[in-house]
C-alpha cells in the first residue's frame, strides 16, 4: 500500500495508508543535542518499520553507529567547541566576565564534610500550614 497526500480543509497536505517512509533527520554534531532527542525519535520510527538515516557531523557519528541506525556524516559539520577553538565562532560580548561554567568549579565549590555524611536540612521555618485535602 502507497502513501497517498490528500488536501485537508486549510489548505495542507498530510499523507494517508502510510506504511512505509524513508526519513532522513539532520542533527548538529553535538552529543546532548543528539543523544536525548533525535536518537530517541529515529530509535522509534524505526520500530515503527520506517527506513531512517542521520545525517551529522563526524565528531558524533559513531553514536549513531552503535545504536545500529544508518549514519551519513557531513564532513564540514563542526561541533560547538570545534567552532570555538578554531575562532570561526566568537562568545558573545561580555562572555570573558561570566567565566566559565566548568572551569573554575572545583575551586569555587564548598568542601564536602570530612565524616562522609551530607549536612542535616535546615528547619522548616515557614508559618503557612501545610495543605492535606482536609477542608478542616
Amino acid at each position: 500500500m502507497k502513501s497517498a497526500v490528500q488536501p485537508t480543509r486549510w489548505g495542507l497536505h498530510r499523507i494517508v495508508e502510510s506504511e512505509h517512509m524513508r526519513i532522513l533527520i539532520t542533527a548538529q554534531a553535538i552529543y546532548s543535542h543528539l543523544a536525548p532527542l533525535v536518537l530517541p525519535v529515529a530509535e522509534r520510527a524505526r520500530a515503527a518499520g520506517h527506513e531512517v538515516a542521520i545525517a551529522t557531523g563526524p565528531s558524533v557519528i559513531e553514536h549513531v553507529d552503535k545504536r545500529g541506525l544508518t549514519a551519513l556524516t557531513l564532513p564540514h559539520l563542526q561541533s560547538m567547541g570545534e567552532a570555538f577553538q578554531s575562532g570561526e565562532l566568537q562568545p558573545p560580548p561580555g562572555m570573558e566576565k561570566a567565566g566559565s561554567v566548568t572551569s573554575n568549579w572545583r575551586r569555587t565549590s564548598s568542601p564536602r564534610p570530612s565524616s562522609g555524611t551530607s549536612p542535616s536540612p535546615a528547619p522548616r521555618t515557614s508559618s503557612k500550614r501545610r495543605r492535606t485535602g482536609n477542608p478542616t
